[in-house]
């Protein structure tokens, strides 16, 4: 019974340690979140990006995120609709922890000449309805934080990747 209840604790206790939070900024388009320091931008629920190999070249995917429903949906359905190219997006992932203290920008992906690709939405009764939303962008600036022991920031470790080769295949 004792082990069964440290367990319970220790697990508790760790999974605070693992909260976190992502915000996009796309141009000049305005969300609606209230998270200090990143008070009107988008609200990220989830994300996906990565790279894959297209003809024995390094190429990089479109950025894929899921969001609710706020006031960035239709400038985004706009820009997708228009083909609008904004000069930079955004993503900032953080812990977020039980307290201010805790807080901690670890991730970035700063994207530059973005275009929407997709907006697609829905929801069903009961639930909270959501869009997912996929663009591409020439170049990204992928930049990790990694935390010290101490709790201090280290250096970051950055890479800027090109995908405009990718485009041309």
């Amino acid at each position: 019974m004792i082990i069964r209840v440290l367990l319970v604790a220790f697990c508790l206790s760790m999974s605070g340690a693992a909260w976190s939070a992502a915000y996009l900024k796309i141009g000049d388009i305005e969300g609606e979140s209230r998270a200090e320091g990143h008070e009107g931008e988008i609200d990220v629920l989830s994300w996906s990006w990565g790279a894959d190999t297209n003809r024995r070249r390094g190429c990089v995917r479109d950025f894929n995120f899921v969001k609710s429903i706020d006031k960035s949906s239709a400038p985004i359905l706009m820009g997708q609709i228009i083909q609008e190219v904004y000069p930079e997006a955004l993503l900032t992932v953080e812990h977020t922890g039980s307290s201010q203290r805790d807080r901690f920008e670890f991730l970035t992906l700063r994207f530059r000449n973005v275009r929407v690709e997709s907006f697609n939405t829905g929801g069903s009764d009961g639930s909270n309805f959501s869009e997912q939303v996929s663009f591409n962008f020439e170049e990204v600036e992928y930049s990790y934080t990694p935390r010290r022991q101490d709790g201090s920031e280290g250096s970051p470790v950055t890479a800027t990747i090109s995908a405009r080769q990718c485009r041309n295949n």
